[in-house]
């Protein structure tokens, strides 16, 4: 993330956080406290560098990875380890991004398990963090709080590196609906009619609203098939095979729009 950009307010925050006890401390403790803040800053800085290139498709993803880690039981999401912001921390930034690049207002409404994740992590108070070290021992909180302090540079970076997707965000919110419709009736969301025209959202939105309605509306495909009954909505192997269709249909629509943008150039 080009750690120059950062070095000097890293040391400042240090200093403000911690005073006597980082400006006093021997060079080797300070320039370890230097390389946790660092260590953080990058993993919260590629974190929403991602969700700005992929959308909210990325923090779902990170839910469901979180929860087959066993990193989303407390009081593990308020951890800072050496190497990695406290879960807790990481998603209430990711909702923080979410919200002001327009995305969570699609988002809400649809009563997802994993945006419900989300929005309750995020709203732990920063007091409860704690600094665990690898034999599990706490530190003093004091890195902690200058991680805190630093976070307005972090956000600033990221704005400066990867610019908000406004197309997505706005295709997203307008035909998130429309691709669902699609997928609940396994037809390919490559084209869309929009009143009289045909239209192809951009791939972003077509991924994010597909992962959208596999959190929360893959129960509507599965009544689609012909092999439903009711107790089969909670067969993990049927859901499964679904959710694979669904992924492949997704796919197929990106490569769609890829063959029908070519058309396009060609012509």
């Amino acid at each position: 993330i080009g750690e120059d950009r950062l070095r000097s307010d890293i040391d400042k925050v240090l200093s403000q956080s911690m005073g006597r006890a980082f400006d006093n401390a021997e060079k080797r403790d300070q320039d370890w406290l230097h390389a946790r803040l660092s260590d953080w800053a990058e993993e919260l800085f590629c974190d929403l560098f991602a969700i700005r290139l992929v959308g909210p498709a990325f923090s779902f993803a990170s839910v469901e990875l979180f929860h087959l880690l066993a990193l989303l039981e407390m009081p593990e999401p308020l951890h800072f380890s050496m190497s990695h912001p406290a879960v807790a921390c990481r998603f209430a930034e990711h909702l923080r991004i979410l919200r002001s690049d327009g995305w969570w207002v699609g988002i809400k409404p649809l009563g997802a398990e994993p945006a419900a994740t989300i929005e309750t992590l995020a709203g732990i108070p920063r007091t409860a963090y704690r600094f665990i070290l690898d034999d599990g021992s706490a530190l003093d909180n004091g890195p902690v709080r200058a991680f805190m302090t630093l976070l307005p540079k972090i956000r600033s970076l990221v704005r400066r590196t990867a610019p908000r997707n406004a197309a997505a965000v706005r295709d997203f919110l307008r035909y998130r609906g429309r691709i669902a419709d699609s997928l609940a009736h396994a037809v390919v969301p490559s084209t869309l009619a929009d009143g009289r025209s045909i239209v192809r959202p951009t791939p972003l939105a077509v991924v994010n609203s597909s992962f959208c309605f596999y959190l929360s509306s893959l129960r509507r495909l599965l009544r689609m098939t012909a092999e439903y009954t009711p107790s089969r909505i909670w067969s993990i192997s049927h859901r499964s095979r679904l959710a694979g269709r669904l992924e492949m249909w997704t796919l197929k629509a990106l490569e769609d729009q890829r063959l029908l943008k070519g058309q396009l150039e060609v012509r």
